[in-house]
């Protein structure tokens, strides 16, 4: 797993140099990315837009824009009031996915996450858990405590209830958090805010789960754009098109929340085929009992974790999520 750390980690060769270059310099927080273009908020309460030196761009190839919401950069403001970025703190962590327009690099979302939020509806559109059980992965490679919150309860039928309850108790019993709630009548919102106080937390999901309305719910005072849910698709339309830091009113000191563009797929980075069990939590234990050491759990006679989905100890959806997750690392996908 070095390599895939690697891969999140921001180029520090400017570090160095911008030692030199600390007087005049300001720190700052991107709350907000758009291409070459970054909000970057100082400490003084201001929002300055700032960019990256067109070199520093080139030489930070891992990336397909090496800065990313949550990054912590040093700025230098020009004389028009705008700021050029000296240099990018190391990160703790940050949430990758494959670039959608090259494949020769990959997409950094988010960064500095205390926390990420699969957030997912009970209807329009329903619970994916292949989507989910994607994110969890790449939570799990790269450092990110995560959990899952289920928005539009009052939508739900007896038949999405059912399904609901079944979802809860799989993610229970590999313990990821998850929490259901209703924005249109404001219920289970309080331990939702109870979670977030202190951290540094991101709404990360498909369009149409209703993730600005929650933002909106948890601070009225933001009043971030919404749209409905589209009447021919029944899908979401998307409202939000790149990611926002937000710093909500009433909170403990430290708390920030990210919303995020909806997003389809989870391209996954770095994550090695032979690797991919390891971020399964129910299939440790069975692994250790294949008769092979380099099983792929898919096929191969003595595998562990093939009699333990026989046996009902790992649940059958979540061991498809892993069939179609190995098979993606195996064949790039289309994005």
């Amino acid at each position: 797993m070095e390599e895939l750390h690697k891969q999140v980690s921001p180029s520090t060769k400017a570090i160095a140099d911008a030692e030199e270059l600390e007087e005049g310099l300001h720190k700052g927080l991107v709350v907000e990315s758009t291409g070459i273009w970054t909000q970057v908020k100082l400490d003084d309460g201001s929002v300055v837009s700032s960019r990256l030196p067109g070199r520093q761009r080139l030489e930070d190839s891992d990336y397909a824009h090496p800065i990313a919401v949550g990054d912590w950069v040093k700025i230098h403001l020009e004389n028009d009031g705008s700021g050029m970025i000296q240099y990018t703190y190391p990160r703790k962590n940050g949430l990758p996915r494959q670039s959608t327009h090259t494949r020769r690099q990959s997409q950094l979302l988010l960064a500095n996450l205390d926390f990420l939020w699969l957030v997912q509806s009970a209807r329009q559109p329903r619970v994916n858990t292949r989507f989910i059980d994607r994110c969890l992965v790449a939570c799990d490679a790269y450092d990110i405590p995560a959990g899952i919150i289920i928005n539009k309860i009052d939508l739900a039928r007896r038949t999405d209830k059912i399904h609901l309850q079944r979802v809860i108790d799989i993610y229970a019993e590999i313990g990821v958090p998850t929490h259901t709630c209703s924005v249109l009548n404001e219920e289970g919102l309080e331990p939702i805010k109870e979670q977030m106080g202190g951290k540094v937390s991101a709404f990360f999901g498909p369009s149409g789960v209703g993730k600005t309305s929650l933002l909106n719910a948890l601070d009225p005072s933001l009043e971030l754009n919404t749209a409905p849910i589209s009447s021919s698709t029944g899908k979401g339309t998307h409202t939000t098109t790149y990611a926002l830091m937000v710093e909500p009113v009433g909170y403990p000191k430290g708390t920030m929340i990210a919303d995020t563009p909806g997003i389809r797929e989870l391209g996954l980075v770095g994550i090695p085929l032979e690797e991919l069990s390891h971020y399964f939590p129910e299939m440790t234990d069975p692994r250790s009992k294949c008769k092979y050491s380099d099983c792929s759990h898919l096929h191969e006679p003595g595998c562990g974790v093939q009699e333990a989905v026989k046996r009902g100890s790992i649940v059958q959806e979540r061991y498809d999520s892993y069939q179609a997750i190995y098979d993606s690392l195996k064949v790039p996908e289309e994005y």
